[in-house]
């Protein structure tokens, strides 16, 4: 779908039309688009992910699952409306944030990193960390 901006429904009540692709990669199977929700007119954010394996799925549930339990400690951690698993698709509805994507926060922060092994996943884990802690505002 990253090619086309076409209505996403999630289920009868709930229909989203994309007005923008903000991210998309073919080697993680990740898109991620600005869309308005045909009910309200909410602007929101819809995270699509296809995996590859169960244990990819249960990974990223729980990175879902930390999401939302990061909701409301930084300004900057969208809050999950809604998240749909089909198969090994996975929707996820959020709140829109305008600026850099997570993933382009982190690549600006890697320079800082002294230890060049840091994975993108677990820079992305102590960020999650520190802001349950409350040390990033």
């Amino acid at each position: 779908m990253p090619e086309k901006l076409n209505m996403i429904a999630i289920n009868k009540e709930f229909k989203y039309v994309p007005q923008k692709l903000v991210y998309h990669s073919k080697e993680n199977r990740t898109s991620f688009y600005k869309a308005v929700e045909t009910k309200t007119g909410r602007i929101v954010g819809i995270k699509t992910v296809s995996v590859q394996s169960p244990k990819m799925l249960k990974d990223f549930e729980s990175e879902i699952n930390i999401l939302i339990g990061l909701e409301g400690n930084a300004k900057n951690i969208p809050t999950v409306y809604f998240y749909d698993i089909k198969g090994n698709d996975i929707t996820i509805v959020m709140q829109y944030i305008e600026g850099d994507t997570l993933a382009q926060t982190i690549e600006k922060e890697k320079k800082y990193c002294k230890n060049a092994n840091i994975t993108t996943k677990n820079l992305y884990r102590l960020y999650s960390l520190a802001n349950v802690l409350g040390d990033i505002h």
